[in-house]
């Protein structure tokens, strides 16, 4: 009960409406305090179109706490599933992450992490997807560059920085990470280094 009514003073609403609230609003959010360097990175606002896919989504629930070594480890699962038969990795690769309300229960979420490539760039032998459509929108880009290990790291810093301290409110919408891959190196062997633009849908 202390706590609720200390996060009621602190974001206007219990942290039950926050969960399962539409927007999520940084507002309330202190980030961290930092001792040694540290650079905020900056995010390109960009208005995307609507866009067309092919895909294939996976689900599972699981609690708040969870989700961050979920999604490492789905991340790497789902492209082998999908791209396990290719001979050589498409240019770009997407990787579009949603969560909502678990309808069971109060304190888990219903996580949707979905592997796509634009039509033009599916292998013949890869497994038939479904059309995947994203709507239009304005998005925050963040560009990660370094060890896979890393990438889940940053989009927390994003979370728990970056949206804060520049004000920002996450709409509804999918978080689209978008890899670009480095020569013909087969999958299912995992890349130690990766680039990948990481796009939030924003509210200004």
């Amino acid at each position: 009960q202390t706590f609720t009514r200390a996060f009621k003073k602190q974001f206007t609403q219990t942290p039950a409406l926050y969960r399962r609230a539409e927007d999520w609003s940084a507002s309330g959010i202190c980030p961290p305090i930092r001792l040694g360097a540290f650079t905020l990175p900056q995010p390109e606002f960009v208005t995307l179109p609507e866009q067309h896919l092919i895909g294939l989504t996976q689900s599972y629930s699981c609690t708040l706490e969870q989700i961050s070594n979920f999604r490492n480890e789905l991340r790497a699962q789902f492209w082998r599933l999908y791209l396990g038969d290719a001979e050589t990795l498409p240019p770009v690769l997407y990787g579009l992450h949603h969560s909502r309300p678990s309808q069971g229960k109060d304190d888990e979420q219903e996580v949707l992490y979905t592997t796509a490539l634009e039509p033009h760039h599916v292998p013949a032998n890869v497994q038939e997807g479904q059309p995947i459509t994203l709507p239009g929108g304005e998005y925050a880009m963040f560009c990660y560059q370094g060890p896979s290990s890393g990438l889940q790291d940053f989009i927390l810093m994003l979370y728990g920085t970056c949206l804060p301290a520049l004000g920002l409110t996450r709409r509804k919408g999918h978080d689209i990470e978008r890899f670009y891959p480095k020569g013909d190196r087969r999958p299912p062997q995992a890349p130690t280094e990766i680039k990948c633009d990481y796009l939030i849908p924003i509210r200004r």
